[in-house]
Formats: C-alpha cells, sequence, structure tokens
C-alpha cells in the first residue's frame, strides 16, 4: 500500500523542495508525511485489524488466561459436550463491536488511502 502510494507520488513536490533547499529528512517529514495520512491511517486500520483476528500467534505464545485474546477465549466456551452459546454470542458481538467502532470514525481516511495507493497522475 505504501509502495504504491509513495510510487504515486507527485516528483514536482519532491523537486520543489529540493529547489527551495530542503534535506531529504525534512522534504519526507514536512512534505511526503502529511500528504500520506489517509495510507497511514488506511495501512495501520488494516493492520490493527488483521493483528485483531489472530489466533494461532497468541496461542504459541501466551501461557496464561490472563493473555487470551479475544478468539482464543471464544474458542475455550466450546468444549467436547458442551457450547456456550450465549456467552459464545456475547464475546463474538464485542470481538466485532471493538474493529467497528475503531473503522467508522476513520473510514473517510481508509476510503481515500485506499482508493489513492492506484491512482495516476
Amino acid at each position: 500500500m505504501f509502495r504504491q502510494y509513495f510510487m504515486s507520488f507527485p516528483d514536482y513536490l519532491i523537486e520543489a523542495a529540493r529547489i527551495d533547499g530542503m534535506g531529504l529528512f525534512r522534504t519526507f517529514f514536512s512534505i511526503v508525511l502529511p500528504n500520506s495520512k489517509a495510507v497511514c491511517i488506511s495501512a495501520g486500520l488494516v493492520l490493527f485489524v488483521n493483528q485483531w483476528e489472530s489466533f494461532l500467534w497468541p496461542i504459541l505464545v501466551t501461557r496464561s488466561q490472563d493473555m487470551y485474546t479475544v478468539q482464543i477465549a471464544l474458542s475455550n466456551f466450546s468444549t467436547q459436550y458442551t457450547q456456550n452459546w450465549n456467552q459464545i454470542f456475547a464475546g463474538s458481538l464485542i470481538a466485532f463491536l471493538v474493529p467497528v467502532a475503531i473503522i467508522l470514525p476513520l473510514q473517510k481516511f481508509f476510503t481515500a488511502g485506499l482508493t489513492s495507493t492506484g491512482a495516476k497522475e
């Protein structure tokens, strides 16, 4: 996502910054990074949702029940003989609402970041 955005970033902005005497780091932090806010938010949201839904890695690295993610806790509600459906549905609702509550306020940036990664001049 970042590569596509930076490949389509207008060269004339970077050239104008170099003509004005800006160095490489100042050009990046003053011009490129503020213009790529939507892509940064989009990549952050995609990364957050992927990590929120991860199942295997938390099982491998956690040992105590205090560190379980929502998905591991949901899998523990199902046993060989019983299914605690009310707890499973309540946990599923929580697991669903957290990413939605984060994505909805940032939806404008998310869609702008996704659409700007493939744009050509």
